[in-house]
């Protein structure tokens, strides 16, 4: 998906990179410098880590506009969900989550696989193979984090998760290798008031796009890999 984005010069302001590290800071309650020393201790720097995030915006914005804008949500749908989960949708300020970010050597999905079957608990799985030094001391939680600041991307695979529901493994861009990480939703907070269709109506876009997405990225990710020039070395 990177290489694609490339080849067609998807274009990403140096802006968007530093509102992305700026939001980071705001997220893990960071100064500059804390956030210097807590890369440092992962291996990493401020540029290799402004990479990682630019590569990861240019793979958003691809998947954007190839994948996500050829999805059209009928209206009677969403109004229809809307109806039928209308106490769901509640006005939400912040939302407190919890993370484990698997090593690159373990397994996630045999681990995520145990956790849903109930042989491994979601904290006990945090202290034993989580590798974020912020928050494995304390059980994967994080701190909480405004709604409004959080990017689309978040808001919309926390969209479709209720209290306790664990996420699908996704993943986190980094220069050397892929790393995968889980998120559990502890809470919503806010003040109770139940939005209204127009309100609701993103959260419940990203609801019902979410399987399409997936099925449309299938597709797509099938022929790019058709057509991906792949380089072996050492041979």
């Amino acid at each position: 998906v990177y290489q694609e984005a490339v080849r067609l010069k998807t274009e990403l302001p140096d802006s968007e990179v530093e509102k992305e590290v700026t939001r980071l800071m705001q997220q893990r309650k960071l100064s500059p410098e804390e956030l210097e020393k807590q890369l440092t201790q992962e291996g990493m720097d401020m540029k290799s880590l402004r990479e990682q995030i630019r590569k990861g915006l240019l793979r958003q914005r691809l998947l954007s506009s190839m994948v996500a804008r050829k999805i059209i949500l009928n209206r009677d749908d969403i109004a229809k969900y809307y109806e039928e989960h209308k106490e769901s949708f509640k006005s939400i300020s912040e939302v407190r989550m919890a993370i484990i970010v698997y090593p690159p050597n373990i397994n996630a999905e045999t681990v995520a696989q145990r956790i849903k079957s109930g042989k491994l608990s979601f904290e006990e799985a945090v202290r034993q193979y989580s590798i974020d030094p912020a928050t494995k001391s304390h059980n994967g939680a994080m701190p909480p984090a405004p709604w409004k600041d959080m990017s689309p991307e978040w808001r919309t695979r926390i969209s479709a998760m209720k209290p306790g529901d664990l996420s699908d493994i996704f993943i986190i861009p980094h220069d050397q290798f892929q790393i995968r990480a889980q998120i559990k939703l502890l809470e919503r907070v806010g003040d109770g008031k139940v939005l209204s269709l127009a309100e609701a109506t993103p959260e419940i876009e990203a609801t019902l796009r979410e399987p399409l997405l997936k099925a449309r990225f299938a597709e797509y990710a099938q022929w790019l890999r058709g057509r991906a020039l792949i380089d072996i070395k050492g041979f």
